[in-house]
């Protein structure tokens, strides 16, 4: 990690741990994230050029970077106590699994010095303008990755890329946006997004910092080491619930990845799931 940046990207596939990745770099030694910014989504409707929603990004971690140094208020996902939330999605009406987005409350950050790391994490937002984001060259980037049966896995049980409806922030991505829209078997398209993600990080890994959430849940301290700076507390080290899952689906998604997937292969083995 650059040592001279203060200012850190997190990002990485939906579901793939990014929510869990952000709650733990938020419990570092004077580190704060903010998950999810709600207004950076909005600029969306108004901001087709990548080189200006990056520059709003940038001038975005300027704004909050200073009132958090002057004790002002910053809204942020936070649970009622003001930790961080670890999973947005929870058990709904007859065992399906919903979104529970955590409301925006107005946090006062306490920091030790302007020395602080500031992250803020977006998952396909932050994907989908990655070049112009490094280009900038003010930010340190996470790209967080889970191993793609479970996150497919998890994509079905709460219904994420199982219709053709495009959002917002998906349509800034040309190439996911026709994968979504297309017709073909939804295990082939979500296998396809998948590799989509792998293809972006693996074409850009010399210049971010790719972490698995495996290697991440089994040794924590990768984080400290990235960072260097050390946990204050827990580090909310958390395995994702299978329980959600339809393991009916699994030699499905194998058959497909082996067919359709060969950057997501480069990083994980069939054979550890």
């Amino acid at each position: 990690m650059d040592k001279g940046k203060k200012d850190v990207i997190i990002t990485g596939t939906p579901r793939g741990g990014t929510t869990l990745t952000g709650a733990m770099f938020d419990q570092l030694d004077n580190c704060i994230c903010l998950s999810e910014p709600v207004w950076q989504e909005y600029w969306l409707r108004k901001i087709n050029d990548q080189r200006e929603l990056t520059e709003k990004i940038i001038q975005d971690f300027k704004k909050m970077r200073k009132r958090i140094e002057q004790g002002m208020p910053v809204k942020d996902r936070r649970n009622p106590d003001g930790s961080p939330p670890t999973n947005y999605y929870q058990k709904g009406v007859a065992g399906k699994r919903k979104a529970d987005y955590r409301k925006p409350r107005q946090i006062v950050f306490r920091v030790k010095n302007k020395e602080f790391l500031l992250a803020m994490k977006h998952n396909t937002l932050y994907t989908a303008i990655l070049p112009s984001l490094l280009k900038s060259g003010q930010f340190t980037i996470i790209a967080v990755l889970r191993h793609p049966i479970p996150t497919i896995l998890s994509w079905n049980s709460v219904g994420k890329y199982t219709s053709q409806r495009v959002k917002l922030v998906e349509s800034h991505w040309g190439e996911l946006k026709n994968l979504i829209r297309g017709e073909e078997d939804l295990i082939n398209k979500q296998v396809k997004i998948f590799d989509l993600y792998c293809q972006m990080y693996l074409s850009l890994q010399d210049q971010i910092q790719l972490i698995k959430y495996e290697d991440l849940i089994y040794n924590p301290t990768k984080l400290e080491k990235l960072t260097n700076r050390t946990f204050t507390g827990e580090h909310m080290l958390k395995k994702a619930s299978l329980r959600h899952y339809d393991f009916s689906l699994v030699d499905r998604i194998k058959k497909s990845l082996r067919a359709h997937a060969p950057n997501a292969l480069k990083l994980y083995s069939l054979d550890d799931f």
